[in-house]
């Protein structure tokens, strides 16, 4: 398994991790990601789940439509500083 930081782009294959902050608010990253799958994430977010959004809980998303990725991770960060929300950064962690 090859595990990279990327630049701001959608993911190629494998999989994208993506963060939200505590209480399931996206990223700008999220919100991009989210766009670009259809609304993936705000859906998975909505539906009944032991995911709170949480510190460190993890929200699989398998097949996010119109993504090449094959498995979107969300994981919950209650640190708004890492990373940092005005950024630019469209993924945290890819892994192909």
């Amino acid at each position: 398994m090859k595990i990279s930081f990327t630049e701001p782009d959608l993911p190629s294959s494998g999989a994208v991790v993506v963060g939200i902050w505590e209480g399931k608010v996206l990223t700008p990253a999220a919100r991009r990601l989210d766009e670009a799958a259809g609304g993936a994430i705000t859906r998975a977010l909505s539906a009944p789940s032991r995911f709170n959004g949480k510190k460190d809980e993890l929200l699989p998303i398998v097949g996010p439509a119109n993504l090449s990725a094959s498995r979107m991770p969300v994981w919950a960060n209650p640190n708004r500083s890492i990373p940092d929300p005005s950024s630019n950064s469209a993924v945290i962690l890819s892994l192909t």
